[in-house]
């Protein structure tokens, strides 16, 4: 059963997000119920309780689990707090390796207390934000759980600056292998990402699992990715209307080259 499908006005949905939300305590290590990360430890409001029910995004935790082989190098840019990190490790195995980008240093904490309290030994975290240039940049903190609003990003009216770096200079100066797949979630800086990994793409194609924000950021990484020869599906589709009745575009993409 897809927890995350259980309708909020249903019995069983009042329920569940009651359980979620109010009686576990924030802070409290819980087993993650479901998925590939099953049986992981997840603190309680390091983001929300869909995480450690195992219903987080669940759609793109089972494309990840046909996608993933165990023994791959995967790239998690725009790792957060750490879940699809998890799901990651435990895909790729002991053999594999995972490169996790995440620039915030509240969001770091919490990933690296993930990756400690299960032990992971294959997972390596750069403290920085990917895009198309290397140097520093504005990054605002967002905000969290809500999704009309666009969580922690690049911008230039950011509260703190972080450190940026491109694709191409991470695994041509050989501080990450070529990755076998990437998953981007980057709230608005995709095309970036992809701009600054023009090199890699092209040289070794790996499979890309994005998360676009906007409709015309959609629309540029579509025709990036097919002008190097990509194939494209895109799925989990919505469409937000905020209270100001503009609407707000979300979807993902599935780009295999080949």
């Amino acid at each position: 059963m897809n927890w995350s499908n259980v309708s909020p006005q249903s019995l069983l949905g009042r329920s569940l997000r009651y359980v979620a939300y109010r009686a576990v305590p924030a802070g409290l290590r819980v087993p993650i119920l479901r998925g590939p990360a099953r049986g992981k430890r997840w603190t309680a409001g390091a983001h929300c309780p869909a995480c450690w029910l195992g219903c987080y995004e669940y759609e793109k935790q089972r494309l990840l689990t046909s996608e993933v082989r165990p023994g791959d190098t995967v790239f998690d840019i725009g790792a957060h707090r750490g879940f699809f990190t998890l799901v990651a490790s435990v895909l790729t195995g002991p053999r594999g390796r995972v490169i996790a980008f995440e620039p915030l240093p509240l969001n770091q904490s919490y990933l690296y207390e993930h990756l400690r309290v299960n032990r992971t030994n294959n997972v390596t975290v750069i403290e920085a934000a990917v895009a198309d240039f290397s140097g520093t940049a504005r990054f605002s903190d967002g905000s969290d759980y809500n999704p009309k609003c666009i969580s922690a990003h690049l911008s230039n009216e950011g509260e703190i600056e972080v450190r940026t770096l491109t694709l191409d200079e991470v695994v041509e100066s050989g501080e990450a292998p070529s990755p076998r797949l990437m998953k981007i979630d980057v709230e608005g800086a995709e095309v970036m990402v992809l701009r600054g990994a023009h090199r890699l793409l092209e040289r070794t194609g790996p499979t890309l699992v994005i998360d676009t924000h906007g409709r015309a950021t959609h629309e540029k990484c579509c025709d990036f990715l097919r002008g190097l020869g990509y194939g494209l599906v895109t799925f989990g589709e919505e469409i937000f209307v905020l209270d100001n009745g503009t609407e707000r575009y979300f979807g993902e993409v599935l780009a295999k080259r080949g």
